[in-house]
């Protein structure tokens, strides 16, 4: 969402130079299109380290929950309500893959995931 809306601010200011063109404030339109390019950019160099460590976290969270899953279906003494709750996770948690794998897979916005999340599978 962030590099959405950093492109959109950076189509805006071109499309406001572009506009602008061959007027005599050509020189403050020049100045707003670097203010607005020098913001979109101090927010993707924010963005990056910000989405990756949420990812890493997010990962880290995921195997604990898998682990945890793994620990309670060893176990014989499990009720209806915890293995409803388990199964409510692993959905939760095999949601937050698929869609965090797609946008990888988006060469747009791939580049904030972190690439660890390749290497996950989905709990079965």
């Amino acid at each position: 969402m962030v590099f959405v809306l950093a492109t959109f601010i950076l189509i805006v200011g071109i499309l406001f130079l572009a506009i602008a063109d061959g007027t005599e404030w050509m020189e403050v339109t020049g100045a707003i299109v670097t203010i607005f390019g020098g913001i979109a950019v101090v927010i993707l160099i924010i963005a990056l380290p910000v989405s990756r460590m949420e990812d890493n976290s997010n990962i880290a969270a995921f195997k604990q929950v898998q682990t945890t899953i793994e620990t309670a279906r060893a176990s014989k003494d499990i009720s209806a309500i915890e293995l409803a709750a388990i199964q409510q996770k692993i959905v939760e948690m095999n949601q937050w893959l698929a869609k965090t794998q797609y946008y990888q897979k988006n060469s747009w916005i791939g580049i904030f995931n972190s690439p660890k999340v390749k290497d996950l599978k989905p709990i079965r």
